[in-house]
């Protein structure tokens, strides 16, 4: 829902930035639920500090980058089953 929300306000927007715009947002919620799970909790779902440019082993910048090109898959797509879901 997010990301076609992004297509939508974002419309005059390159692909580019609106992938970024995802990318950032799913790392941030990526840190968020890693502090309150892996920190808080100590249920250790996941743990990014053996992978370099990580904050605190709950983000890293190789899985900010998978983000983004997930996101640039799936913002058109989610645009258009928007679309279609509107009518």
């Amino acid at each position: 829902m997010f990301l076609s929300s992004i297509g939508e306000k974002f419309k005059k927007a390159s692909l580019v930035l609106k992938a970024f715009t995802g990318s950032i947002f799913i790392t941030a919620l990526e840190f968020i639920f890693g502090i309150i799970f892996n920190v808080i909790l100590k249920k250790n779902v996941w743990d990014y500090s053996k992978l370099p440019l990580n904050i605190g082993g709950q983000v890293c910048l190789l899985f900010s980058f998978m983000w983004f090109v997930l996101s640039m898959i799936f913002i058109p797509f989610a645009s258009l089953v928007n679309k279609k879901l509107k009518g």
